[in-house]
């Protein structure tokens, strides 16, 4: 297979590898998060709060990461992975 066609076809595997994870990481932690408050205030246990709490660190990262590619068009995601992957195929001849 010619390289360059490689190249392509794997970028657009990780374009949409990308595109398909963050939103649905960032919904299904919104739900656990909610999850984890309500019972930490049901149960005043405070083990369920320092879970939020922790899970809420994780979301505003991805939450971060995931606005940041919008804003920025994802053309950082593109460079990226356009550049590992131009470093694997450079690997291999």
């Amino acid at each position: 297979m010619d390289s360059a066609l490689l190249i392509h076809r794997l970028h657009f595997a990780f374009t949409a590898t990308f595109h398909y994870l963050f939103p649905q990481l960032t919904m299904g932690l919104a739900l656990l998060i909610v999850v984890l408050k309500t019972i930490a205030l049901r149960t005043h246990n405070d083990i369920y709060n320092q879970a939020a709490r922790f899970w809420a660190k994780i979301f505003g990262l991805s939450f971060a990461v995931m606005i940041w590619g919008v804003s920025s068009g994802g053309w950082w995601m593109a460079e990226m992975s356009a550049l590992f992957l131009l470093s694997l195929v450079q690997k291999r001849a």
